[in-house]
C-alpha cells in the first residue's frame, strides 16, 4: 500500500473518529444507542455458558491495567530480544505507552458512564469510564502492531490474508469480550476501532 492511500485512510478514520467523539460527548453520555441494545442482549444470553464465561472473563482480563502490562512488557521484550525485530520492539512499546496515554485523555474529556445491565458479577464494582475502551485500544496495538512487523516478511498472499484475518479476529474478540462482561456497549467498539 503506498502512503498516499495509507494517509488517507488513516486521515478518514480519524475525521470519523472525531465526529463519532463529539457525538457521544454530546448526546450520548449517559445512555446507549439503539444498536447496542440487540448485541448486549445477545451478549447476555451467552453469560448462561460457563465455558464462554470463563473465556471472555480471562481473555479481557489479559488486555486490562496489570494483565495488560504484563503483556505489553512480554511483547516488547520478546520483540526485541527473542524475535531480533528492534525497532519493532521499541515502536510497539511507544505505540502502547502513546495509544493508552491518549486513551485516558479521551476518557476524561468525553466521560462517557459504564453500562449498568447485564454486568459480569466479578466485574460489578469496577469503576471508570467506558468511553474509549482501553482493553480494546490495547489489542488494536498489539495485534495489529504484530501484523505490521510480520506483514513484509509473508510470501504468499493466502499467508498475508491469513494474518491479517487472525489479527482482526483477535481484536475482534478483545472488544466482543468487554460487551460480553457488559462493562461496554458497542459504539464505543467502533470508535476505538476508528481510532486505532
Amino acid at each position: 500500500m503506498n502512503k498516499k492511500i495509507s494517509y488517507s485512510i488513516g486521515t478518514i478514520t480519524g475525521i470519523l473518529f472525531v465526529i463519532l467523539a463529539v457525538w457521544v460527548k454530546l448526546s450520548h453520555t449517559q445512555t446507549p444507542l439503539n444498536f447496542d441494545k440487540p448485541i448486549q442482549n445477545f451478549a447476555f444470553q451467552l453469560q448462561n455458558s460457563s465455558i464462554l464465561t470463563h473465556f471472555f472473563t480471562a481473555y479481557t482480563n489479559l488486555f486490562g491495567d496489570t494483565g495488560g502490562i504484563i503483556t505489553a512488557a512480554l511483547v516488547a521484550l520478546l520483540l526485541f530480544f527473542l524475535f531480533k525485530q528492534k525497532i519493532g520492539g521499541l515502536w510497539f512499546a511507544g505505540l502502547t505507552v502513546f495509544g493508552t496515554g491518549f486513551n485516558t485523555l479521551v476518557k476524561e474529556v468525553i466521560g462517557r458512564s459504564r453500562p449498568d445491565i447485564h454486568r459480569l458479577v466479578a466485574f460489578a464494582n469496577q469503576s471508570g469510564k467506558s468511553f474509549a475502551s482501553g482493553h480494546s485500544v490495547f489489542a488494536t496495538i498489539l495485534f495489529g502492531s504484530l501484523f505490521l512487523i510480520y506483514f513484509t516478511k509473508l510470501k504468499t498472499r493466502s499467508a498475508k490474508l491469513g494474518l491479517a484475518g487472525l489479527a482482526l479476529l483477535l481484536t475482534v474478540l478483545v472488544m466482543f469480550s468487554r460487551v460480553f462482561v457488559g462493562y461496554i456497549i458497542q459504539v464505543i467498539l467502533l470508535v476505538d476501532f476508528l481510532k486505532d
